[in-house]
């Protein structure tokens, strides 16, 4: 399967996943799908701004950090642990207004530390994510539950 319809299949399957955990509850989710959503969505979101707009939306950061284990990005996981360990009492700050009034409290020093987390998440190349969920999804294939067919990836 070529790149392009590879990269097109699987982010089908995040939007199929998606989907359902917005009508549903992503605990509505296999463990392998809620693995796959969320490695897909905390990869776009800390490629975008890092761990200051991650924290900003609804994280669940210790799970974050287990999806990417079980994609197989170990620095990454280990990348969240660190970045949350840095928040009040090793916890993310649920309130928006809070968590941005902490963050500019900390200033400059706290982005540049959680900006050095983020290097091994954003030396992830698009290349090597895709590969990563496609095998996950191979390894996994009875965890998923879809509508698409997603026999070109197994």
């Amino acid at each position: 399967m070529d790149k392009r319809k590879k990269f097109e299949l699987l982010a089908k399957v995040e939007s199929e996943l998606a989907k359902r955990a917005d009508s549903l509850g992503i605990l509505t989710l296999s463990e392998a799908e809620r693995t796959y959503l969320l490695g897909c969505w905390a990869k776009g979101a800390l490629d975008c701004n890092g761990f200051a707009y991650f924290f900003a939306g609804p994280c669940d950061a210790e799970a974050t950090a287990l999806a990417f284990e079980g994609l197989g990005f170990y620095d990454a996981a280990a990348a969240c642990c660190r970045a949350v360990a840095e928040l009040p009492n090793g916890k993310p700050i649920q309130d928006s207004e809070q968590l941005t009034a902490w963050v500019k409290q900390q200033g400059e020093p706290l982005i540049e530390r959680w900006n050095g987390f983020c290097k091994p998440i954003w030396d992830i190349s698009s290349e090597q994510f895709d590969e990563a969920l496609a095998k996950f999804i191979r390894e996994h294939k009875d965890g998923f539950d879809l509508k698409l067919d997603i026999s070109p990836l197994l």
